[in-house]
């Protein structure tokens, strides 16, 4: 039976990819329920808000993340730029307010999992008057742009949005489908060569440990790291170890972030184990579908926990 999520994209639960279970049993490892984060999943670049004339003091959350820009359009409402309030406002590189936009961007001081309220007034006096987001820093990721209504929205930007959503589900929908086949069909190495994981070069190896740096903010160390290629799949396999008196620590995000910022679409991590300072190995396993062209250059791995507050940054990852 299998028991790995879906991709954070869906809602419907599935399987392991075939490549990670082999990997995983041929390493002996043995793997276990993701545990449920506390951040917010923050999967979506672009978020849209209609303000209703009434919101009852409603904050409306808004991820960002150290060195992610941010940009909030305002349509058919000015703001007044002297009014705007942000908590931690001396931790941004920048902010910046316009007649109809606020932009972001947030410095390496901000913290992961911490909550910062910003409130904009509007200069026309009318309903509502201001409105107010919570700025929830993630780790690894934000909220690229996000469009406020504060009128009746125009037919277009509804039929855009319902497109979007419409798209998203036929993508939820083709994975369902392809994951169900991976997990209903043959295992092993005949998995991997039914589903066209393998070809010829079988799954290549690189000892990438000599190559990376890791970040000093890391709240665990690294003992040793190996990149892993398959036909169109590639992994990463990092050894940590926690420091004496750490809490125990588990995955529950995973970030491969290339040049020019180009993200690699990562799987759910797996771990054999919760690390803490008992553990000698603890071995984690970060997987993403992509072509030898998409995974050329080096590449960030960012790992965090389940409210973000100790993540794991490696520089300089390759694959073979």
């Amino acid at each position: 039976m299998c028991s790995r999520p879906l991709r954070r994209t869906c809602l419907v639960s599935a399987s392991a990819p075939i490549a990670l279970l082999v990997l995983v049993a041929l390493l002996g490892w043995t793997a276990h329920a993701d545990e449920p984060s506390r951040l917010p999943a923050c999967d979506s670049a672009q978020e849209q808000i209609a303000l209703p004339d009434e919101p009852e003091g409603r904050v409306y959350e808004v991820c960002i993340s150290p060195g992610l820009a941010t940009l909030i359009v305002f349509f058919s409402a000015e703001l007044k730029r002297e009014n705007l309030t942000l908590e931690g406002a001396d931790r941004f590189t920048v902010v910046e307010a316009g007649k109809r936009s606020i932009s972001l961007l947030p410095s390496e001081n901000v913290v992961p999992g911490e909550r910062l309220k910003l409130t904009a007034r509007f200069a026309d006096g009318e309903s509502p008057p201001s409105i107010s987001f919570v700025l929830v820093v993630h780790p690894a990721r934000a909220t690229r742009q996000v469009e406020v209504f504060r009128q009746k929205r125009t037919l277009a930007s509804y039929q855009q949005a319902e497109k979007e959503k419409d798209l998203q589900l036929q993508q939820c929908r083709e994975e369902t489908v392809r994951l169900r086949s991976e997990c209903e069909g043959p295992r092993g190495l005949t998995g991997l060569l039914a589903a066209r994981r393998m070809d010829r070069n079988g799954v290549v190896a690189k000892d990438v440990m000599k190559d990376i740096n890791k970040h000093p903010a890391s709240a665990l160390n690294l003992k040793s790291a190996i990149s892993y290629r398959a036909s169109g799949l590639v992994a990463v396999v990092v050894s940590l170890e926690a420091p004496a008196g750490a809490l125990p620590w588990t995955a529950a995000g995973a970030e491969l972030v290339g040049p020019g910022r180009r993200t690699l679409r990562a799987l759910p991590a797996w771990q054999s184990e919760p690390i803490d300072p008992s553990v000698i190995d603890g071995r984690v396993v970060i997987e993403a579908e992509a072509t030898e062209q998409e995974t050329r250059g080096s590449f960030r791995l960012k790992l965090w926990n389940e409210d973000g507050t100790r993540s794991v940054i490696v520089s300089g990852v390759t694959f073979p």
